[in-house]
């Protein structure tokens, strides 16, 4: 609100709270509060708070407008973390969300005849792009307060929705719902995805395929500077000639290109959209740049990135890398800038740590680990994640370990987060910070460094499967070269433990059940503390089984 200086400022119930701790700040430029809903006129009037009753019956019967015709000024201020990860106001403009309408009318086909269910926040352009163009058609909308998968599958029933977006992780969350509670019931009114914020995986796919049936599903890639879509991909198409999903085509296309396409293939530019692909070097992959009516006016208080009378002069890096193929397909290959995406927003991991300070790290070292983790596999069990997840970080030179977990009790789904064992910082003594006072502050950062690293699984069905996506995958230290020495590295498999005991029981030596298990496994990372950790562990396990008699006298 600093930012835009608003004049006015509307409110309803779901943001009591905040409005009540919004009161204590002065913000000069605003005019008018407007508390919608009657049951609120227990407020402070005397900060100028009028309700929405209050302002029909004082309302000005008819004012003296000058209406001007200017499609290329701002229309909305929509916040995003942009390129830099500080939020930032971009002015988009009338033109650009004409033709964004226009776009999504000749790719995932709105019409006046949808009704829309209002799944995403409108501070989102995704959300408020779709919301837009719903409105211009003359559609009907029907909102909720926010996604919650319950009240969304209930809308859908009650009001026989046609239309709605999704990002993954919702997606996930109503086929999740359908299948459990619902028995698999198909969803038949609903004929138009459209996902947005990340790939969809391809069991989630079939999935989808199945409980909405008659759903044409469109994913898209795009962001806030862009007015939201800039590329269309048809991923499933019930009305169309063949039931074979879209998707399928695009990937056998990746055998017949001239070249072979690195990446995930997010589908063709929309009509109104120019891109191209900005290269470094001899390959054919480089930034990626777009430019025409659907680009931003500028960031709000700041220089417009393009003239406003010459529009298709400037280019905007979108701060992504990747590239086009014969079939006019873009492929994403990763980012540029350190850039992730979570649930449909972007985010900058070094913020996350930029606040504090660790002396014995160098911030040359920082690496972004992100396309090495990112997969759209899908895994059969909670074990299977584990160990994948462990295994690529070993294979970079990491130890990943779990740094949450939740069993998914109370209606929750299981979910499952991972970090880097460098992730925290140690807590400084109480005797450390009397030393601080005298200016001989002790430096005990030597292993935990704050590493930002960090995975979170889901379960998506109750068959057991799993998925996992990036939520930051910047490292800030180096990889081991050698892992040996790290406890989380040198865990034994459940087949190493077997082999372990077995000669144990046959009074093998420490050492050489090391060396048996390091000739096994030239990556095997265990030391001596391992082994005699996994014999102790067993012995206790071993005594539990034992009668107490028989334990106290070391039976």
């Amino acid at each position: 609100m600093v930012a835009v200086q608003p004049v006015m400022l509307v409110i309803d119930e779901s943001c009591c709270q905040w409005y009540s701790k919004l009161r204590n700040n002065d913000i000069p430029s605003l005019r008018w509060q407007v508390l919608i809903g009657s049951h609120l006129t227990g407020y402070d009037k005397t900060r100028g708070a009028l309700t929405s009753e209050e302002l029909k019956k004082y309302h000005v019967v008819s004012l003296p407008l000058d209406f001007l015709h200017a499609p290329e000024d701002a229309a909305l201020i929509c916040f995003t973390s942009g390129t830099t990860g500080r939020p930032k106001g971009v002015a988009i403009t009338h033109s650009a969300l004409i033709v964004q309408t226009l776009a999504k009318v000749a790719n995932v086909g709105y019409s006046e005849d949808d009704v829309y269910l209002h799944t995403a926040p409108l501070c989102h352009i995704g959300g408020l792009s779709s919301a837009i163009a719903m409105l211009m058609l003359g559609a009907r909308h029907i909102l909720i307060p926010k996604f919650e998968v319950k009240s969304a599958v209930e809308a859908i029933d009650l009001y026989g929705v046609t239309s709605l977006i999704t990002v993954p992780a919702m997606m996930a969350d109503l086929v999740s719902l359908i299948r459990e509670r619902d028995n698999g019931k198909r969803r038949e009114s609903v004929k138009k995805i459209l996902n947005g914020g990340g790939g969809l995986p391809l069991e989630l796919i079939k999935d989808a395929m199945k409980f909405f049936p008659r759903a044409k599903l469109v994913s898209a890639y795009g962001m806030t500077e862009t007015c939201s879509s800039l590329t269309f991909l048809m991923l499933c198409d019930p009305t169309g000639e063949t039931s074979i999903p879209h998707f399928q085509s695009y990937a056998q296309s990746k055998c017949h290109s001239i070249y072979q396409p690195e990446g995930v293939c997010v589908g063709k530019p929309a009509p109104h959209v120019e891109m191209k692909i900005c290269l470094d070097d001899s390959s054919h992959v480089g930034r990626i740049l777009t430019r025409g009516l659907n680009l931003m006016l500028r960031y709000y208080d700041k220089i417009s990135p393009r003239p406003s009378n010459d529009v298709n002069e400037v280019w905007f890096d979108t701060g992504d890398i990747g590239s086009i193929d014969d079939n006019g397909n873009l492929w994403l290959v990763g980012r540029s800038n350190g850039r992730i995406k979570s649930g449909g927003e972007n985010i900058y991991p070094e913020e996350g740590h930029s606040s504090t300070s660790y002396t014995n790290i160098d911030s040359s070292c920082e690496v972004d680990y992100s396309n090495e983790f990112t997969t759209n596999e899908i895994f059969k069990s909670r074990e299977a994640l584990i160990n994948w997840t462990r295994e690529v970080g070993k294979r970079n030179g990491f130890v990943i370990v779990i740094k949450t977990s939740d069993a998914g009790v109370n209606g929750r789904r299981p979910r499952i987060s991972f970090g880097c064992e460098r992730s925290g910082s140690y807590r400084r003594l109480s005797k450390l910070e009397v030393l601080e006072d005298k200016g001989a502050r002790k430096l005990t950062g030597t292993k935990k460094c704050g590493c930002p690293f960090l995975l979170k699984g889901q379960k998506l069905t109750t068959d057991g499967d799993w998925m996992v996506k990036v939520v930051c995958g910047v490292h800030n230290h180096v990889a081991n070269k050698n892992m040996e020495g790290h406890s989380f590295a040198g865990r034994l498999s459940q087949e190493e433990n077997e082999i372990l005991m077995n000669l144990s029981n046959s009074s093998v030596r420490p050492k050489d059940i090391l060396s048996t298990l390091k000739s096994r496994d030239a990556r095997n990372a265990s030391t001596m503390k391992t082994i005699y950790n996994a014999r102790h562990r067993q012995k206790r396990v071993e005594n539990k089984q034992k009668p107490d008699m028989q334990q106290l006298f070391g039976g």
